[in-house]
């Protein structure tokens, strides 16, 4: 929490930029496996595991936290909060695309991912037009119930989507 990152994109938005930074790695990883340039291939899908670090197993959500380890003391899961750009800790929990398993792991298991995505479509607290959450739906595909993928994105198609001009069907 004390890292303002002054020169980043997300200022003040720590946990948005560790969750954005670690997939960042991950994909620049992949570029530096191809390239044959295995010291940075290993030292950058290291980084992009470092979103285990906001991940708050107790509350099962990412968390402010602060460098001496300690978690921020006022938790709203489904609230705007300074450190996450556009978005709660219960959305920005999911931006983990390239390590759902561990994600998945960090939960508990494949069915308590299967649960906290019930959780989040269950209490409206998906939000499609913030891009991180693109790919929530299709997390289902890891669970024990994929079929729930479908009905999510049937749901958003219908209900968020129409055939006219701009945004018509946004709340």
């Amino acid at each position: 929490m004390e890292d303002s990152g002054q020169d980043a994109f997300h200022q003040k938005e720590q946990i948005s930029r560790v969750l954005e930074y670690a997939y960042d790695d991950f994909a620049l990883a992949q570029m530096a496996k191809k390239l044959g340039k295995n010291a940075d291939y290993d030292i950058l899908l290291e980084h992009s595991g470092y979103y285990k670090n906001v991940f708050d197993r107790k509350v099962g959500l990412v968390r402010g936290r602060y460098a001496n380890g300690t978690w921020i003391k006022d938790f709203r899961p489904d609230g705007r909060e300074a450190y996450i750009n556009e978005g709660t800790p219960r959305q920005y929990t999911f931006y983990v695309p390239h390590d759902v398993g561990g994600l998945s792991n960090l939960m508990g298991g494949r069915q308590n991912l299967e649960k906290a995505l019930d959780s989040l479509f269950a209490k409206n607290e998906y939000w499609h037009r913030n891009e991180p959450g693109h790919q929530t739906p299709f997390m289902y595909n890891y669970t024990p119930t994929p079929w729930k993928t479908q009905l999510q994105v049937r749901k958003i198609l219908t209900e968020k989507y129409s055939d006219g001009p701009g945004w018509t069907k946004w709340k």
